[in-house]
C-alpha cells in the first residue's frame, strides 16, 4: 500500500527502461537516499543522474553492465552510501518548492520581457 516504505528499505533502486519521459519513480528513490542505477534512455535518467556521482547509468539493453553495476553497489557499502546521499541532494532540485520557484521565475521573466 505504501511503496515508499518498501523502497526505503531497498539497498539499490534499478530502473532498466528502454524509454522514459520524466521517471518519477527514479526521483522518488533518490529523495529517499537510495543509490540508483538506470539505463541511458534518450530522455529521462541521463538528464537527472550524474553518472558515478548521483547514480549509475548503463547502456539500454546491456544486461551485463546492469548486473555489474548492481553487484558493484551491493559489494561496496561506502560507495552505495555516497551515491545515496548525493542522490538525495540532487532530488531536492525536483521537490515542490524548488519547482514552484522555477515556475515563478519563468513567469516573472516572461512578463518582464513582454512575452
Amino acid at each position: 500500500r505504501n511503496p515508499h516504505a518498501v523502497l526505503a528499505r531497498a539497498d539499490v533502486f534499478v530502473l532498466p527502461s528502454r524509454y522514459e519521459g520524466f521517471p518519477n519513480a527514479l526521483v522518488e528513490a533518490m529523495a529517499l537516499g537510495r543509490p540508483c542505477i538506470a539505463t541511458r534512455c534518450a530522455t529521462g535518467p541521463e538528464e537527472i543522474l550524474d553518472d558515478g556521482l548521483t547514480g549509475l547509468l548503463v547502456p539500454v539493453d546491456d544486461e551485463g553492465a546492469l548486473g555489474r553495476s548492481v553487484v558493484r553497489l551491493l559489494r561496496d557499502p561506502a560507495f552505495r552510501e555516497r551515491l545515496g546521499d548525493a542522490a538525495r541532494e540532487r532530488a531536492a532540485a525536483y521537490d515542490a518548492p524548488a519547482i514552484v520557484q522555477k515556475f515563478e521565475a519563468f513567469f516573472r521573466q516572461t512578463i518582464e520581457s513582454g512575452g
